[in-house]
């Protein structure tokens, strides 16, 4: 812990939580390494639920004496006050251009006695697409184990590396507490035709592509039986109504929606659906426009679908679970971008006559040339 946890006394209990994330784990990968007695943890498993680690659930558990391996460590909280903030620092990681992306700060007196910890000030210098939310009211004054909290912002209109300090005073020393903010941001918008993606490469989703899922809905790279090893993308419905929905990256203004189709392989089952079309807003699915419906089968095949008719603003292309049924995966791969073709045409029949009538030229005729009396050449004209 970065922050120690003031400890009153009485029984002391530790929730370690994993969430549900894009991997899937047999129903028997426990996160726990040690088994102590009987009755010593209660255990919840559950793909649909999400859990509050601050009010752990009281059904479906399982007692048992299985638990992490860990270890506690008591120190007294002395005679004064003493700050602490967690985290210490933060790196956002890399995200996507104008985006937000909130980090929460901890400020707790971690100290003993009476006199407490007075924050005075809170403050933030550097790039300015870092910003301060949430401050509370200050001076904020903290008996031993109070804190407060307040959230870091990061939302970027430029792509690029970008760094910012905190600082938080109080009045316990004339030196102010730095924490170091870092985190860079990519410009994922499609600028040139064709755009390709094969989900090869990558772990999760790519960064530059997102998904919009109602638990238990889920949209994940996938491995097994790809288009093109290794991976595929899979949208798993469940019993959720509203999509799960696959976004692509925004195509930029200069590519005109309508000029543009996209190339890709899919599979599900037998008269599983698939819808295709666009959001203006990768977060609201009632910005979701469809523009084609497809019927799959139970065979990677490949799909085109046009935006010509596409009379909407937005610019997201996207692939949406079309709910013919409950617990249906379907399965994207391969999916290309790209400007239609002006001469987008093929052959699809010859018709008339298929065998050509060969004409054939008579043979040279001769013509014999006179005996002359004299001596001269003959001229032919």
């Amino acid at each position: 812990l970065q922050i120690p946890f003031p400890f009153a006394g009485g029984n002391l209990v530790m929730m370690v939580h994993r969430p549900y994330d894009a991997n899937f784990y047999s129903s028997t990968d426990y996160f726990k390494c040690q088994t102590v007695g009987t009755n010593r943890t209660r255990m919840s498993i559950d793909d649909t639920t999400v859990f509050d680690p601050a009010n752990p659930s009281t059904t479906d558990v399982t007692v048992s004496g299985q638990f992490p391996k860990t270890t506690f460590n008591f120190v007294a909280a002395g005679n004064n006050p003493q700050f602490a903030i967690s985290p210490q620092s933060f790196d956002f990681g890399q995200k996507l251009m104008n985006t937000t992306s909130n980090q929460n700060f901890n400020v707790m007196n971690v100290g003993g006695g009476t006199t407490p910890l007075v924050i005075n000030s809170i403050s933030i210098t550097g790039s300015p697409f870092f910003t301060l939310q949430n401050l509370p009211t200050l001076p904020a004054s903290l008996t031993t184990g109070q804190s407060t909290n307040f959230v870091v912002r990061y939302n970027p209109t430029a792509a690029g590396n970008h760094t910012a300090t905190v600082t938080v005073t109080d009045n316990l020393t004339r030196t102010p507490h730095p924490v170091q903010i870092t985190a860079s941001s990519i410009d994922a918008t499609i600028y040139t035709s064709p755009y390709m993606q094969n989900f090869d490469a990558i772990s999760a989703i790519p960064i530059d592509w997102s998904s919009l899922a109602t638990s238990p809905g889920v949209v994940a790279i996938y491995t097994s039986s790809p288009h093109s090893t290794p991976n595929c993308m899979r949208i798993y419905n469940s019993t959720s109504t509203d999509g799960p929905y696959l976004i692509a990256p925004p195509v930029s203004p200069t590519l005109p929606l309508t000029t543009m189709r996209v190339k890709f392989w899919a599979k599900g089952s037998t008269s599983y659906h698939l819808s295709v079309g666009v959001m203006s807003d990768p977060t609201n699915s009632t910005t979701y426009t469809q523009v084609q419906d497809l019927t799959l089968t139970s065979a990677w095949a490949e799909y085109i679908v046009s935006f010509q008719a596409y009379a909407g603003t937005g610019n997201y292309i996207t692939f949406k679970h079309g709910n013919a049924s409950t617990s249906q995966t379907i399965y994207v791969d391969d999916v290309m971008i790209e400007v239609t073709p002006g001469n987008d045409l093929a052959a699809t029949a010859i018709l008339g006559n298929i065998t050509p009538t060969v004409w054939r030229f008579p043979p040279p005729l001769a013509y014999p040339l006179p005996t002359l009396a004299c001596r001269q050449k003959p001229t032919i004209r």
